[in-house]
């Protein structure tokens, strides 16, 4: 029941949604700091980019393709269930920076939603249990 006043929105309504950039050991494009499944351990913001991997990616990436601030990126796949919906929050961003084909960037419409609220949010156990359901829900015949 939503309260009076209130509106409710599906998920994808007030947070746009992109897959992150796949790329290989012998690429010769640009030369850029990526964002990875191994960059989230315990955190829940990405406090400096110091220790992310500078990689090469095939092509120019396309600002459209980068993380700004008040993104959130989440853990897409990487073959290990437990990590999949993990929530990484990007309070402020201050150069190119790439996410993995492992992750996927939620982009959240601030006229709608707060993205710090939002990663508080995604991270709570009534979301990522969620998460796992659909997961379990999917992946059985």
């Amino acid at each position: 029941m939503v309260p009076e006043g209130w509106t409710e929105y599906q998920l994808g309504d007030v947070v746009a949604f992109k897959n992150g950039l796949n790329y290989g050991r012998s690429d010769t494009g640009e030369l850029i700091k990526m964002v990875g499944v191994s960059d989230f351990k315990n955190r829940s913001e990405l406090e400096t980019t110091d220790n992310l991997a500078t990689i090469r990616v095939p092509v120019k990436v396309r600002d459209s393709e980068l993380l700004k601030a008040g993104d959130l990126l989440f853990v897409r796949s990487n073959g290990n269930r437990e990590l999949i919906g993990r929530c990484l929050y990007f309070p402020k961003v201050n150069e190119r920076l790439a996410f993995s084909g492992f992750t996927i960037r939620g982009r959240v419409d601030r006229a709608v939603l707060c993205p710090a609220f939002s990663s508080y949010l995604m991270r709570s156990k009534v979301v990522t249990n969620q998460i796992f359901l659909g997961i379990v829900c999917i992946s059985q015949p």
